[in-house]
Parts: C-alpha cells; sequence; structure tokens
C-alpha cells in the first residue's frame, strides 16, 4: 500500500523575493522524459551524482535516484531548475523511498542515526531548511511514500530546490519521483480528478458547519490549515455514507484554508473560503 506523509509547517523566515529569466511556475517532473543513466536534465549534481534511472520511479517507471555506497562520498546534494514566483496556494509535493542496493527493489532500507534526506528552498541571499526525513519519520518500506508540505509563506519568492542525501556506514539508493511546486487546488491526492467528491457551502458563513460529500466511508483525521500550512484545529472523525456535516466555522476569521482528511485507505485535501 502506498504511504501518506503530509507535512504542514509554518515558517520564521521568508525568502527574499527576486526575479530570474528562465523561473518556472507550476513546476513538474516525473523524470519520465529523461534518458537512462544520466544525470537529471536541467538539475545540477556533482558526477556521477544523482542520476535517472529506470524502474526507480512510480510503478516502475523512471526516477530520480542518489547510490550511498560506503566507497563513496559521505553526503551529495542536487538542486532544481529555477522555480516560482509562488503565491499564497503554493505547495511542494513529492514521492520518495529508501531501498537497499542489493537485490534493488526487493529490500527496504531502514534509516538509520545519522542517516537523513533534507530538503531546502534556496536564492540568492539565504537558503531555508523546508523537511527533513530520517529515522525520526520514515516508516521502513518497499512502498513510495507521499510528501505534502504547504508554503504558502514563501509567497511572492522565487528559488531553487536542494535536496542533500547523507548516509552513515550502509548502502542504499534514495529514490525521488513527480516532484511538484504547484497551487493546492491543482494538487490531486487521491486519483480523484474530475470526481464528486466536495465540500459545501463553499464559501461558507462564519459559524455554519461545512458538509463533505463522497468522501469514501472510513475513519479519518480532519485538520484544518491556514494557507501559510499552520494547523488550526484537528481531529477523528467516522465517516459512514459520504456525506457529513464536519466541522463548525465559529473559530475561524474570514480566509482561505485547507481541509484535510487522512485516512487508512484514502486522503484528500480540499481548500474552502470563510466569509463574513
Amino acid at each position: 500500500m502506498k504511504q501518506k506523509i503530509v507535512v504542514c509547517t509554518g515558517f520564521l523566515i521568508i525568502l527574499y523575493n527576486f526575479s530570474v529569466v528562465g523561473q518556472v511556475y507550476p513546476f513538474t517532473e516525473n523524470f519520465n522524459s529523461m534518458t537512462s543513466f544520466t544525470n537529471p536534465s536541467g538539475w545540477t549534481c556533482t558526477t556521477p551524482g544523482f542520476q535517472v534511472y529506470s524502474n526507480h520511479g512510480v510503478s516502475g517507471t523512471n526516477g530520480m535516484t542518489k547510490q550511498m555506497t560506503t566507497l563513496g562520498i559521505v553526503e551529495d546534494s542536487v538542486i532544481s531548475p529555477l522555480i516560482g514566483p509562488l503565491n499564497s496556494l503554493s505547495q511542494f509535493s513529492f514521492d520518495y523511498r529508501v531501498m537497499e542496493t542489493n537485490l534493488y527493489p526487493s529490500f527496504s532500507h531502514a534509516m538509520t542515526a545519522g542517516e537523513s534526506i533534507q530538503f531546502f528552498a534556496s536564492n540568492t541571499f539565504t537558503t531555508l531548511p523546508l523537511f527533513t526525513i530520517d529515522q525520526t519519520n520514515h516508516v521502513t518500506s518497499t512502498s513510495w511514500a507521499h510528501v505534502d508540505l504547504p508554503i504558502g509563506s514563501l509567497a511572492g519568492n522565487s528559488g531553487n530546490l536542494i535536496i542533500k542525501v547523507v548516509r552513515t556506514s550502509s548502502d542504499f539508493y534514495a529514490d525521488f519521483d513527480n516532484i511538484s511546486f504547484a497551487d493546492v487546488s491543482a494538487i490531486n491526492e487521491n486519483g480523484l480528478a474530475g470526481s464528486h467528491v466536495t465540500v459545501s457551502p463553499n464559501p461558507i458563513e462564519k459559524g455554519k458547519k461545512l458538509t463533505l460529500n463522497g468522501i469514501e466511508p472510513g475513519k479519518y483525521l480532519t485538520k484544518i490549515l491556514s494557507y501559510d500550512g499552520k494547523i488550526i484545529s484537528a481531529n477523528a472523525i467516522v465517516i459512514s455514507n459520504g456525506i457529513n456535516e464536519l466541522i463548525n466555522t465559529d473559530l475561524l476569521n474570514k480566509g482561505f484554508y485547507l481541509l484535510q482528511l487522512r485516512g487508512d485507505h484514502q486522503n484528500y485535501l480540499l481548500k474552502f473560503i470563510v466569509k463574513d
């Protein structure tokens, strides 16, 4: 089963805004158009560094990978093309897995103390940590994990994504696929493009209850997030018939919000607006 990790955070540091010819937004890359056994096109890395390999992506497609071995260096980084400008709806998303090099892809790799995958946003002025995967939050599995990171607090800025992989004494592959920077309204967490999943009324008057339609029955952890990624509330609910009054908006101010539902088999991310 595909794992799901949803990360929400606020930032105390804002990247200084700048504009450079060649920046792009939204940015998406699945590496399928790139030739295997080459450095990722448009990305900056050492040689051999990060490479594109067939069967290192989701469902056996192309993926970007970094092979860490005890005969190689302790850490290595890759830098994306220029991305931006971001806006208040921007979200950074990617799929990843960490695998043993022996008989790949039969065995997953259990990350040990000191091993990590680090993500940074960087421009001419500063480098800002975004997210770190290590033994505290990595689930050892041959399945792919998906990460969503709201980055609306960086609105108006452009820069590069830096991915750094650090090893200790183990050999492993760090695989990456489906890297994107896009508006959260354009991100489909569970393949439901064009489906009947809705939240209503939207916009909603403050003090009214949101109603969900079309959600698969089951237990869910729900979170309401501000567009800069701050968690406003979190609750556990059970959906039995696909239509539920979910959240009372008494404590929400006028503005844009995200409603996240995380279940055993499905994950949903919906946006809604609170009005006076």
